[in-house]
Formats: C-alpha cells, sequence, structure tokens
C-alpha cells in the first residue's frame, strides 16, 4: 500500500500577494486522506489540501499526506517571493551653482523607477524663481533666474515626484544655494 503526493504553485510572487498550494495525492487502497502543512504560519488552512499562502519572505511548504491506514508521503514547493523595490526620491539640501563641475546643479535623485519631476522653487519672499516638470533626472535648477545669479540663500521648494507605477511623491523642504 503506498501513497503519492505532488505539491504545485506559481513559482514566484510579488511581497504582499497570494498563492494557492495545490496538493495532488492519491492511496492504493483509496483510503480517506488527510494532509499537514508546515511551517503553517502564512497558511489560510494547514490541514486542507489547497490552502491559500501569503509569505513574505521565499518559503518551502510541506506537505505530508497520510491515508487512514498511516501510510504517509510528502511533497515540497519553494514559494519565492518578489521583494518590493522602495521607491525614493530626494533632494540636496544644498548645492553650488560656481561652475567647478560639483553640486552645480540642483536635481532630484532616486530609484530608477521614477518617470516625472515637477519641480518648484521659491525666493524668500515667495516669488517662484524656477518651474519644471520633466522626465530627464539631469534636469534641474543651475540657480539663476531670468539668465541671472540668484543670490546666495535658502530657497524653499516642493517637487511632486511620479513613478512608473502613476505612485507619486511629494518632496518639499529648503534648499541653500551656496557658491
Amino acid at each position: 500500500m503506498t501513497v503519492n503526493a505532488v505539491v504545485d504553485a506559481s513559482g514566484a510572487i510579488p511581497e504582499g500577494t497570494t498563492v494557492e498550494l495545490a496538493a495532488f495525492a492519491t492511496s492504493s487502497l483509496d483510503g480517506a486522506l488527510s494532509y499537514q502543512w508546515s511551517p503553517s504560519d502564512d497558511l489560510s488552512c494547514n490541514t486542507c489540501s489547497n490552502p491559500f499562502a501569503t509569505p513574505d519572505t521565499t518559503t518551502t511548504y510541506t506537505v505530508v499526506v497520510t491515508d487512514e491506514y498511516g501510510c504517509t508521503a510528502s511533497a515540497t514547493v519553494v514559494v519565492e517571493v518578489i521583494q518590493a523595490l522602495e521607491k525614493i526620491a530626494v533632494a540636496p539640501t544644498a548645492f553650488s551653482p560656481n561652475g567647478d563641475g560639483q553640486n552645480d546643479m540642483f536635481l532630484v535623485s532616486g530609484t530608477s523607477d521614477i518617470k516625472e519631476v515637477e519641480m518648484h522653487l521659491y525666493n524668500r519672499w515667495g516669488n517662484e524663481v524656477f518651474n519644471l516638470t520633466t522626465d530627464n533626472l539631469n534636469d534641474g535648477w543651475d540657480g539663476r533666474y531670468r539668465f541671472l545669479d540668484c543670490e546666495i540663500g535658502v530657497y524653499a521648494y516642493y517637487i511632486y515626484v511620479t513613478f512608473d507605477d502613476g505612485e507619486t511623491m511629494l518632496l518639499s523642504g529648503n534648499v541653500t544655494l551656496v557658491r
């Protein structure tokens, strides 16, 4: 008398999603089957044939199938969890548009999934001295307003960042212009 077990699941899932684990088992004597899954932490049910799994990290699941006569079989499946990339966008706290080739532009930087940047900068009187909407992260403020160098000082900004998936982030703060 033998018990055979096979388990199946899609191989890789994005972080935070659910996948169904499917155990296929047979008993040579057609006896009733019971299922025991481990680890059971992220499973909807650890004693059913097809539980739903929502693991946080890549996990190897094992099912032990036992028939009514005590015969057992086991099978494993690895569910790979693809970690979501953290969306990062940052703006510097200072820049020096003095032509030395270092920090000459006020630019947004971050993860490679930034699709578009909308930038607005204001002087100490609240007048907008620069605005730009671009998909090129090499575009930014060069410290000039109406073709003239702006004064050394602190400038307020707000920046809307749009990522490839449509998610947006607002950056706001102050940047110090030094020469």
